[in-house]
């Protein structure tokens, strides 16, 4: 999980990630399944590796802390803006999903072995 303040988080430790999230940005997820690592990108600029050797199941989720905030969401069923070029310093596939049901994203995560895009 990445915060706002550009902290990363695991089991409610925070540490120093990456630069503050503003509004109007777009804040990208990528989880590399065979690499079992998760990185975050902001406004299309990759913020290097956040998390390594994933083990556990993973639930994608988008938490507002704002009254009156709102958020949009993109589990891999629009156009994925240039993650072709934010995935090559890692010699990955890029893998174009078609998900129209966050179903479809939970049992595919656990059949394929490729990386699986997310971007909200």
């Amino acid at each position: 999980l990445v915060g706002y303040h550009g902290n990363k988080y695991n089991d409610n430790d925070a540490i120093s990630y990456g630069p503050k999230f503003m509004t109007g940005d777009t804040i990208g997820c990528c989880l590399n399944f065979r690499n079992s690592t998760i990185f975050y990108t902001r406004n299309g600029v990759n913020l290097d590796i956040a998390f390594q050797d994933i083990r556990d199941s993973l639930y994608p989720c988008v938490r507002m802390m704002s009254p009156g905030g709102s958020i949009g969401a993109n589990f891999g069923y629009r156009e994925l803006n240039n993650w072709a070029e934010i995935l090559n310093p890692y010699n990955d596939k890029l893998i174009n999903l078609q998900i129209n049901k966050f179903s479809d994203l939970v049992q595919s995560s656990e059949t394929e072995q490729n990386i699986k895009l997310l971007k909200y």
